[in-house]
């Protein structure tokens, strides 16, 4: 009999961009509100494996929102495959490829940030997604 393999894909909603900078949440925050014109403000943090990760987050008011997650805190990070990345920019609601890529730019020119990127959700585990998600 011959075997058959289904390939299950990750249905995702959302839009992801990583962030590499030495700077804490909370300064990076505040950075991104004067460079971008935001409004992040922290929310309830996500705790995995007794560890704190920082969230902050952003509505515009047109149904996009915005959660700054931080990635790396201590020694451990939320997705392993970016260990690179210190925080990821979830955006949620109808936000295009165009204004991703302005936004990455904009992200690019503030002075503390070392990278930013684009993160094609499909190539990560389908558990670490869920930890976004």
């Amino acid at each position: 009999m011959k075997k058959k393999i289904i390939k299950l894909s990750i249905e995702t909603k959302f839009k992801l961009i990583g962030i590499a900078t030495r700077i804490s949440a909370h300064k990076l925050s505040w950075l991104l509100n004067t460079e971008l014109n935001t409004d992040f403000k922290q929310a309830c943090d996500l705790i995995l494996n007794n560890t704190n990760h920082a969230i902050y987050e952003h509505d515009t008011n047109t149904g996009v929102f915005f959660h700054l997650i931080e990635n790396k805190n201590d020694s451990v990070t939320l997705i392993k495959q970016l260990k690179n990345i210190d925080y990821l920019l979830k955006i949620e609601g109808d936000f295009s490829k165009n204004q991703i890529t302005q936004l990455t730019k904009k992200i690019r020119n503030i002075e503390s940030i070392t990278a930013c990127l684009t993160i094609d959700i499909q190539k990560l585990k389908q558990k670490e997604v869920e930890l976004i998600s």
